[in-house]
């Protein structure tokens, strides 16, 4: 139904913001963008070549963290889903389109994960677990890298069970508040034209403020 799509929207294989240029509706996805600048911000995390990431979830949030830390050249990122054959899915649907990151697949499997935790530097809950107060119970905190940060997409006042987890293991931790309005504002900037520079944050953190 549009005219045009961005490159980053089409590997996502999801549009959330259209924008009308001289007629054409051309659709973007700004989520990806979104988490990224929310990493930084919020966890002062910047990912590099050497950045290895553990994913939890393989929907559509996880694909656009995946075409993200992937456009930002991370080394390898398992992708971890209660279905395996779904996590593969993805595994084989972005190496192709990204041959300098290394992809992997594994099960909900605390044993398998084990490996995984104690190398990498991100782990990422891109699922709806922990929105009820639900918890992974996955993640062998003694065996987590030091080094490693934690960020929740799952956006709640009260956190998440799985940021109450990696803070009190004494992991940097974060849920994802800050990709909801980091997000938004690249919306308005396609819009618009014009750059905010955490308004929105600013006034969701106030409205959340008065609950």
């Amino acid at each position: 139904m549009l005219d045009d799509v961005d490159d980053a929207a089409k590997l996502i294989g999801a549009v959330n913001t259209i924008v009308n240029r001289q007629g054409r509706l051309v659709g973007y996805n700004t989520d990806g963008i979104g988490f990224i600048r929310s990493l930084k911000a919020d966890l002062g995390f910047v990912c590099t070549s050497m950045t290895r990431v553990v994913l939890l979830g393989a929907g559509g949030a996880a694909r656009a963290a995946v075409v993200a830390l992937a456009q930002q050249g991370v080394a390898h990122i398992c992708i971890v889903n209660r279905t395996q054959e779904r996590a593969q899915e993805l595994v084989d649907r972005y190496q192709q389109a990204f041959p300098d990151t290394v992809f992997s697949s594994a099960p909900f499997d605390e044993n398998v994960l084990s490996s995984f935790f104690e190398k990498c530097e991100l782990i990422i809950n891109s699922t709806s677990i922990g929105l009820s107060g639900e918890s992974f119970n996955v993640v062998p905190w003694s065996n987590v890298s030091k080094n490693c940060v934690v960020y929740d997409m799952v956006y709640s006042p009260v956190g998440t069970p799985l940021v109450r987890d990696a803070i009190a293991a004494g992991f940097n931790a974060c849920y994802g508040l800050g990709m909801l309005a980091a997000q938004g504002e690249e919306a308005f900037k396609l819009w618009t034209g014009k750059q905010l520079d955490g308004t929105m944050r600013n006034a969701l953190d106030s409205y959340l403020s008065t609950l």
